[in-house]
């Protein structure tokens, strides 16, 4: 396999492995902003649903995207010729999709904390 494949199926495989993560994490953003401006108050099964969703999706986006972007970077240090900046927008991007999570559970905690 050529180094620019290797480079396109470990970018694919990122994206690939931090979509379910990307998509819960829209999800409890969106139940957050609808539940917080059309009623007002959080109901109590925002907790579990984001709980669930995390527990299914951050495992596939640590064994699936942390490697693809390691491969990635592996890829475009051995071959800096091909090295596109597509590749290490996507590995940023994994970055804070992988730590996304920890500030959408810091942010609930400063607003329920504030109100």
């Amino acid at each position: 396999m050529t180094p620019h494949n290797k480079l396109r199926c470990a970018n694919a495989l990122m994206l690939i492995g931090v979509a379910p993560l990307s998509l819960a994490l829209c999800a409890i953003v969106g139940g957050l902003v609808y539940y917080g401006a059309v009623q007002g108050k959080l109901a109590g099964g925002e907790g579990i649903v984001t709980v669930i969703a995390l527990v299914v999706t951050y495992p596939i986006a640590l064994t699936v995207g942390v490697p693809a972007a390691l491969w990635s970077s592996s890829v475009g240090q051995r071959h800096a010729d091909i090295a596109a900046p597509a590749a290490r927008k996507i590995r940023i991007y994994v970055g804070i999709v992988l730590a996304a999570p920890f500030l959408l559970y810091q942010a609930m905690l400063l607003v329920t904390t504030v109100v």
